[in-house]
C-alpha cells in the first residue's frame, strides 16, 4: 500500500486488478471506497468526490437508486442533447429500465442486473404496451448506450467505484440487408407520383439521398433553382404530442449542398407553380416558405407523408415492406451502380465519413469483388 499526499488518503491494488482508495463521508462519518483501473484514475476519483465534499454536494447516498439517479442525470446533460435525443434517452429509461431495475440501489447495481435485464426486453412484451413484442436487439443496444453513459457519469463523480456496464455486452444486432428499388422499379413509382401532391418529394427523395426530415425541413431559400443546387440546413423532427421543431443537422457533413438533376429541378419548378395556386384558395395560409408544407403552409408533419407514401408505394405495386426511408438506400445504390465515386455518394447523403457509406453501399459498388480477384490473378501470375 503506498501513501498519498495529505487528504489524498491511501491508495492499494486489489487481488482483483482495480486500485482503491479510502475517504470518509462527512456526514455519515462512514469510510467509503473508490476504485480505479490504475493508480491515476483511483486518485481522480478520489478528488472528484473531495470536490463534492467542498461544493456541498457531498458523496452517493447508498439509498439512491437508479431511478432516482437516472432522473438526475438525464436533467443534466438534456442542455447538451438534441431534443430528439433526449425525447428518446426519457423513452428509454422510462419504459426499458425504471420498469426492471428502477429500485436497485445505484451503488448496489451489478452486471448481473444488466445481463437479466437485456435478456427480459428481448424476450417479454414491451413494458406498458401489452401484446407488443419484445424489444428488437437494436433497441436493446440503444438501451444499453443510454445506461454506459449515465454509469460513466457516476463513476467520474465518484458516486460509484466503477461502471458496472462496460462489463457487460449489448446483444449482437443481426445483418439485415438493405431494401432499394431497380430502375424500372423507380420509374413505375415516378409515372404512379405523377400529379399527385407528393409528386416532388418523392422525385427529390429518390434522385438526392435526403433524409425525410431534412426534405421536409427544407425552405424556398434553400433551393437555388438557377445553379440547380439545394442546401441542407435544417431538418424537421417530431418531439412530443404532434410538437414539430427545426433543428441542426446530425453532423458537420450532414450540412451540405447537393446538385439537382434535371428531373428533380423540374418537379421543383411544377411544384412551386401548383404550391402558389393552392395558396390563393387556402384560407390562413401561413407564410413559413416551407418548400413541403401542410395545407396552410405548415411545416408538415412526417407521419402525414408517411401514410400517403405507403398508399402511393401500393399504388405503384412496390414491396409492402418498402419504407420511405429505402428511397435514400436507392438514391445511394443506384449512384454508385452507375459509377458514381464513393466519396461523391458520401457527401451526398452526408455522411461523417466514407467508411460509414462503404459498411452500408459496399454491394453497390460495381466490379469491386471481380477487381480483387482480377488484381490477385495478376500477382500470382507474376510471381510464377
Amino acid at each position: 500500500m503506498s501513501r498519498r499526499a495529505r487528504n489524498e488518503g491511501s491508495i492499494r491494488k486489489r487481488p482483483d486488478g482495480r486500485y482503491e482508495v479510502r475517504i470518509t463521508d462527512p456526514v455519515s462519518g462512514k469510510r467509503r471506497s473508490l476504485f480505479g483501473k490504475n493508480e491515476e484514475e483511483a486518485l481522480a476519483r478520489l478528488k472528484a468526490a473531495h470536490r463534492a465534499i467542498d461544493d456541498g454536494s457531498g458523496l452517493a447516498d447508498g439509498r439512491v437508486t437508479i431511478e432516482g439517479y437516472f432522473a438526475d442525470w438525464l436533467a443534466g446533460v438534456r442542455t447538451t442533447l438534441r431534443r430528439t435525443t433526449a425525447k428518446r434517452y426519457e423513452q428509454l429509461i422510462r419504459l426499458q429500465i425504471v420498469p426492471h431495475i428502477g429500485k436497485v440501489k445505484l451503488r448496489a447495481l451489478t452486471p448481473v442486473h444488466l445481463r437479466k435485464l437485456y435478456a427480459t426486453l428481448q424476450t417479454e412484451p414491451r413494458a406498458g404496451r401489452r401484446g407488443k413484442a419484445p424489444l428488437a436487439p437494436r433497441t436493446v443496444g440503444h438501451t444499453h448506450r443510454v445506461i454506459h453513459a449515465a454509469l460513466e457519469q457516476a463513476a467520474r463523480d465518484g458516486l460509484v467505484g466503477r461502471n458496472v456496464a462496460s462489463l457487460v455486452s449489448p446483444p449482437k444486432v443481426p445483418h439485415t440487408e438493405i431494401t432499394t428499388l431497380t430502375g424500372p422499379q423507380v420509374r413505375a413509382l415516378l409515372t404512379t407520383a405523377e400529379g399527385d401532391k407528393h409528386e416532388a418529394l418523392i422525385v427529390l427523395a429518390v434522385t438526392s439521398g435526403l433524409r425525410q426530415g431534412e426534405i421536409l425541413g427544407l425552405q424556398w431559400a434553400d433551393v437555388d433553382m438557377d445553379a440547380g443546387t439545394l442546401s441542407v440546413r435544417r431538418s424537421l423532427a417530431p418531439v412530443a404530442s404532434g410538437e414539430l421543431i427545426f433543428q441542426e443537422p446530425k453532423t458537420a457533413r450532414s450540412r451540405r449542398t447537393i446538385t439537382l438533376t434535371r428531373t428533380a429541378i423540374a418537379a421543383l419548378k411544377a411544384h412551386r407553380v401548383r404550391q402558389a395556386e393552392e395558396r390563393l384558395r387556402a384560407i390562413g395560409w401561413e407564410p413559413r416558405d416551407m418548400v413541403f408544407p401542410d395545407a396552410i403552409g405548415r411545416p408538415q408533419h412526417p407521419s402525414n407523408v408517411s401514410l400517403d407514401w405507403r398508399a402511393l408505394r401500393d399504388r405503384a405495386g412496390l414491396p409492402a415492406s418498402f419504407r420511405f426511408h429505402d428511397l435514400r438506400h436507392t438514391a445511394a445504390s443506384l449512384a454508385l451502380a452507375a459509377g458514381v465515386p464513393i466519396t461523391t455518394v458520401s457527401e451526398m447523403l452526408g455522411h461523417a465519413n466514407t467508411a460509414i457509406t462503404l459498411a452500408i453501399y459496399a454491394h453497390a459498388v460495381p466490379g469491386s469483388q471481380q477487381a480483387a480477384a482480377d488484381a490477385m490473378d495478376a500477382v500470382l501470375s507474376a510471381g510464377a
